[in-house]
C-alpha cells in the first residue's frame, strides 16, 4: 500500500508491501513497566499502519484480516524513520474510533 517510502530503502527492490515491522521489545515493555509502576496502564495491541486514511477504507475488509487490533496513519512515517534511524521507539495511542471493532 505504501509506496512512497520505497525510496528511502538501500534499494526499490528492497520494498515489501504488508511489511510486518516488529518493535524493540526490550524497550517497549521497559516502558509499560515503568508506566505501571506510575499506576498507568498501557495495552499492547498489533496495529496496522497506513499512510494513507483513503487506503485504510478502501481497503478495510482485507486489513481486518490481517487480525490486528487499531488501525491507524499517524505513526507510519514516525516509525519508518526510527527503524532507519535504529532507535527504539514506541508510540502511545489514545483511540477514539476503531475501524477494526466498529
Amino acid at each position: 500500500m505504501d509506496n512512497a517510502h520505497t525510496y528511502l530503502k538501500d534499494s526499490i527492490q528492497d520494498y515489501v508491501p504488508y511489511e510486518k515491522v516488529v518493535g524493540y521489545m526490550s524497550f517497549i515493555d521497559n516502558i509499560i513497566m515503568n508506566a505501571l509502576d506510575n499506576n498507568i496502564t498501557i495495552k499492547k495491541a498489533s496495529v496496522f499502519c497506513t499512510p494513507s486514511i483513503a487506503l485504510e477504507y478502501l481497503h478495510l475488509e482485507k486489513i481486518k484480516k490481517f487480525g490486528t487490533d487499531l488501525i491507524e496513519m499517524e505513526t507510519d512515517a514516525f516509525y519508518l524513520m526510527a527503524d532507519l534511524l535504529e532507535i527504539p521507539s514506541i508510540t502511545l495511542l489514545v483511540v477514539p474510533d476503531n475501524s477494526v471493532s466498529g
